[in-house]
């Protein structure tokens, strides 16, 4: 039975292979808000042995119905299924919780704190029943005060306020802990409490959310809250607020906001079902035509995402987002009085400044397009211009990203790393792509996860958490030390168990996204500062180095919406030359396998450039892969447009359109001047 895509992206082969109706319906979003829809996905994950799949899509169900002990009963059996047992005596807590007089859960925690390890598993099966059809009449029994979890009471409330205490991946240990806070103090101890937790915890992105949610109300009504949620990245419960969100508050707002939750969390199909849910309760409404045209355009949908761009524009010519987003894709149109226009509203002080610095990168894309190259280099400075007030009016001191890496090749050398050779998993399943931005990443992920025996998991940020995790551990004198921190700070504090406890969470929750392929591909750009991190975790792991020329690299990138440093050519420059060196570092010190994907040679010989990626990870050649621009999955970057298409050659050299205002950057990087010359 696959997985909807609100958990992992929908794989079209296995829909292909399973003749169940509720595969074939597209889900609605009666059925998104239904409990019984989750329960429906629970009930098969479990009858096809997926228990962590069932559970995840059980406590969907639970965040829709928080008061149904039946639900929450069988997210515990699922969880003594797949071995966790900690969670599951938490979710029978709150079975006795909901159920006073029910006596079977109670029986069920006994044992499981009776019998360690694998005995409680074995002596669990017998409880196990079909989800759905546990008992509903039992013999009534009150729990009393003196039978309260004792784990609660002996953990103590003081190894909360310790940073080395790991909430990181426990989200339900970190509600719990806020339950019993509730339990012990009064409202208002209870707040200076929590509050003193979150600072002591401000890396842990479970501890925070459990903290939001009890200081929100619990009710978690306002939509922000989803927005803090996705802030702090955590995936899984920003989609279950999303969900409680919309049954609780099912109004216009919450329901663009959670589409747009979705969306940014890999829920594609489930977006689409609510955005255009919005724009069916408002068909004039530009937030909602801009967000279904997004979607649309990830999906691969283009001329149906460039007509919603173009109502949105047409409802509300001051959307700059819209604008921006429909200069960006290859082809669209321009009409002859358009720059005019948008030069008149870049200036028009009621409009919010981020919407007027992305009318000047829809003026330069389309003075670009008209040839006037100086004029578009002189429009995209007045955008960096602009971002960087922006920037150092809230943060004066931007991250030194060269002392990162100078912390990093001083700290990590060969010997810290051959000491630490065999603590990690021997797989090779996680497969990381990494480089630059607009270095091909994107493309590259396109090619491989069109091979059968490959899912792209996107770009994923679950190793820059376990960094700032692992950082967060470590002793305050690092914490203090400002910028000059290596990538991640804290590796030598970790042990062999922490080391493989972190490599089997990171696998487990690649199993959650895909249980069958042979690799998992992330495709986080980033990674390449932690690729000392990956070799810890995964010394077989295969790297695929993505490599572009620096100048059209650095042109890419200011010319498109990104962050600090990407809009600025000379931060933009330091950042190349410290990604150099490090890059350099990793190869003398690390032994992991590093394929390098040059993107002009890609360019130049797609057919054979992919068989030896193929090759490099001992693939069988798939015809797929030659029409990668044809697959049915999201894409989310800047090259959303782009890899819809077959590759083409006109971004080779791109930077020489530019050149007369780029002589810093050419003295920074000769070498790449001269590369891949064509005239």
């Amino acid at each position: 039975m696959s997985v909807p895509n609100l958990v992992t992206p929908l794989d079209a082969r296995s829909i292909a292979e399973d003749d169940s109706d509720l595969e074939r319906t597209k889900p609605t979003i009666q059925d998104i808000l239904d409990p019984g829809y989750w329960h429906r996905w629970a009930v098969g994950s479990s009858d096809d042995g997926h228990f962590l799949r069932a559970a995840e899509f059980f406590r969907y169900a639970i965040v829709l119905a928080p008061s149904d002990a039946l639900l929450r009963f069988d997210l515990g059996i699922a969880l003594i299924k797949a071995k966790r047992l900690e969670i599951a005596k938490r979710a029978f807590v709150e079975v006795c919780r909901l159920r006073p007089s029910w006596d079977e859960p109670r029986t069920i925690l006994r044992e499981l704190r009776n019998q360690p390890g694998d005995q409680q598993h074995a002596a669990m099966g017998r409880h196990y029943q079909p989800a759905g059809t546990t008992a509903k009449t039992l013999e009534p029994h009150r729990v009393t005060a003196a039978e309260e979890p004792q784990w609660v009471a002996k953990t103590g409330f003081a190894s909360l306020f310790s940073p080395d205490t790991d909430f990181h991946d426990d989200i339900l240990a970190c509600q719990d802990f806020v339950a019993a806070a509730e339990r012990l103090w009064p409202q208002h101890q209870t707040n200076a409490m929590l509050l003193h937790v979150a600072s002591a915890h401000r890396e842990s992105p479970a501890m925070l959310v459990a903290i939001a949610r009890r200081i929100a109300g619990v009710s978690c009504q306002n939509e922000k809250i989803a927005r803090d949620w996705m802030t702090i990245r955590d995936g899984r419960e920003a989609k279950r607020l999303a969900l409680f969100a919309m049954r609780l508050r099912p109004d216009f707002e919450t329901y663009c906001t959670a589409a747009q939750v979705l969306q940014a969390l890999g829920g594609h199909e489930h977006a689409v079902v609510v955005a255009e849910r919005c724009l069916h309760a408002r068909p004039n409404d530009p937030k909602a035509m801009f967000i279904l045209g997004e979607l649309q355009i990830e999906s691969g949908n283009i001329d149906r995402g460039q007509q919603q761009l173009r109502r949105s524009i047409e409802v509300s010519p001051a959307c700059g987002r819209a604008r921006f987003a429909l200069a960006s894709i290859t082809g669209s149109t321009i009409a002859a009085d358009e720059i005019s226009e948008l030069q008149t509203l870049a200036d028009d002080a009621s409009i919010p400044p981020p919407e007027r610095t992305l009318m000047l990168y829809t003026i330069a894309r389309r003075q670009e397009e008209l040839g006037h190259f100086g004029q578009a280099f002189a429009t995209y400075q007045r955008a960096s211009d602009r971002k960087k007030r922006g920037l150092l009016a809230t943060n004066p001191n931007p991250e030194n990203f060269l002392d990162r890496v100078y912390a990093t090749m001083s700290q990590y050398g060969r010997d810290f790393f051959q000491s630490r050779c065999n603590c990690g998993l021997p797989t090779e399943r996680p497969v990381f792509i990494v480089g630059l931005p607009r270095s091909g990443t994107t493309l590259t992920e396109q090619i491989l996860s069109s091979h059968p025996d490959v899912f792209g998991a996107g770009e994923l940020h679950d190793l820059s958490i376990i960094g700032r995790n692992i950082a967060a551990s470590s002793p305050g004198s690092i914490r203090r030390s400002g910028n000059k921190l290596p990538f991640p700070p804290g590796l030598e504090r970790l042990s062999p168990s922490d080391i493989r406890g972190i490599a089997k969470r990171h696998l487990s929750a690649l199993k959650m996204m895909d249980r069958s392929s042979r690799y998992v591909v992330d495709k986080m750009p980033t990674n390449f500062q932690l690729l000392g991190l990956i070799s810890i975790l995964f010394p077989h792991a295969k790297i695929i180095h993505c490599k572009r020329n620096l100048l059209d690299t650095c042109v890419s990138c200011f010319r498109n919406n990104f962050s600090w440093p990407f809009f600025e050519l000379d931060a933009m420059a330091d950042y190349m030359d410290g990604y150099r060196m490090l890059m350099r570092h990793w190869q003398s010190v690390l032994s992991l396998d590093v394929f390098e994907m040059r993107y002009e040679e890609t360019v130049a010989d797609a057919k054979g450039q992919t068989r030896k990626l193929l090759q490099f990870l001992d693939l069988a050649w798939s015809d797929d892969c030659q029409s990668y621009y044809d697959t049915p999955r999201s894409v989310r970057t800047p090259s959303r447009a782009q890899v819809r298409q077959p590759i083409y050659a006109t971004s080779i050299g791109s930077w020489r359109r530019f050149q007369q205002h780029l002589d810093a950057l050419v003295e920074r990087f000769p070498d790449e001047a001269t590369y891949w010359r064509d005239d």
